[in-house]
């Protein structure tokens, strides 16, 4: 298959969650980016639930971005996907 223009394919570094701080029903995690992508960020409350719950959507600097969300569970899963 060819294309005008030509298609350029690039891949993401794998994301990890920096800097997990739970204080008070509130959870802030740190996440570096790449400069492009946007990063959202979902949680859940149980594994068993079919939906993730977008928490905060970023665009990707190339830096740092920070994200708290406030919530009452004494437990959340939490996953970081690039769109």
């Amino acid at each position: 298959i060819t294309s005008a223009p030509p298609v350029t394919l690039t891949l993401a570094v794998p994301q990890t969650i920096t800097s997990p701080l739970w204080q008070t029903n509130r959870f802030q995690l740190s996440v570096n980016t790449e400069f492009g992508p946007s990063y959202v960020v979902d949680s859940k409350t149980n594994l068993l639930q079919t939906a993730w719950v977008p928490v905060s959507t970023n665009a990707g600097t190339g830096g740092i971005i920070n994200v708290t969300n406030t919530t009452s569970a004494s437990q959340d899963f939490y996953r970081i996907r690039l769109q």
